[in-house]
């Protein structure tokens, strides 16, 4: 949270806005966080101060801290408190599993105020993504990127963010699934996938990934998906993992 000084000229009526990816049950959502700005208590002070009210700025602060006082103590009362005109506080509960109940405060902005925010400018930008990106799927055998492996082959993953978690666990592998022609995956029920875990890589890198190809792996058409809720800075995502699949179709042959 950020604290800025006003002057004397008016505000830029300008908010900034991140826009967020992120995978929630499967499914990629977006959502937007707003760079808070907060006026301080000076910052108001020094705006009423310019309407050149004939009150001492001491006194005009004495009010504040007299209302902030009376607000506090109708709170304290049980009451549900109109700040201003500009919303009301109120208290909010929810009960706990034993049935006991917390309490919170909530507030609800009145219309003239929820309208003050309605015209403000926006300036939208795409935060970094998270998600996990392959660019290339290279057999060590062959020493090619042709789309072609077999059972058994050592192969490398290139790509951004595909490091797995360093421990097995279900949200986090690297996956063949099988797929058409078109590259369309056949077999919507992961548990058929054949999977590779990070106790299986010989290579975990956020951009290379290697490690064998399973020796009973049927032949046919794959594309290969990454799973991982792996983060910066060894961090592990509390939500669902964020999944890629390559964009070549993956064609798996036995040795001959």
């Amino acid at each position: 949270m950020n604290n800025f000084e006003l002057d004397n000229k008016k505000d830029e009526s300008v908010v900034d806005i991140k826009r967020h990816k992120q995978m929630l049950r499967g499914k990629e959502v977006e959502y937007a966080v707003v760079s808070r700005k907060t006026a301080d208590v000076d910052s108001l002070l020094t705006l009423i101060s310019k309407y050149d009210t004939g009150i001492d700025r001491m006194m005009i602060q004495h009010c504040m801290g007299l209302f902030k006082r009376a607000v506090l103590e109708k709170l304290e009362s049980g009451r549900a408190v109109n700040v201003l005109g500009l919303g009301t506080m109120y208290i909010n509960a929810k009960l706990d599993a034993d049935g006991n109940p917390n309490l919170s405060l909530g507030f609800t902005p009145s219309p003239e105020a929820a309208q003050a925010v309605k015209n403000i400018e926006t300036v939208v930008t795409d935060s970094e993504t998270l998600q996990p990106e392959i660019t290339e799927v290279y057999d060590l055998q062959t020493k090619s990127s042709g789309g072609t492996i077999s059972p058994g082959s050592d192969i490398r993953i290139h790509g951004k963010r595909i490091k797995l978690a360093d421990y097995e666990d279900s949200r986090s592998f690297v996956a063949f699934a099988p797929c058409n022609k078109n590259g369309t995956i056949t077999e919507t029920d992961k548990s058929m996938w054949q999977k590779v875990y990070a106790a299986d890589l010989s290579t975990n890198k956020p951009s290379e990934l290697q490690f064998y190809v399973p020796k009973f792996l049927p032949e046919g058409t794959y594309k290969i998906i990454v799973s991982t809720h792996f983060l910066k800075n060894g961090k592990k995502a509390k939500t669902a993992a964020r999944t890629c699949q390559s964009e070549q179709i993956i064609k798996v042959l036995q040795e001959q």
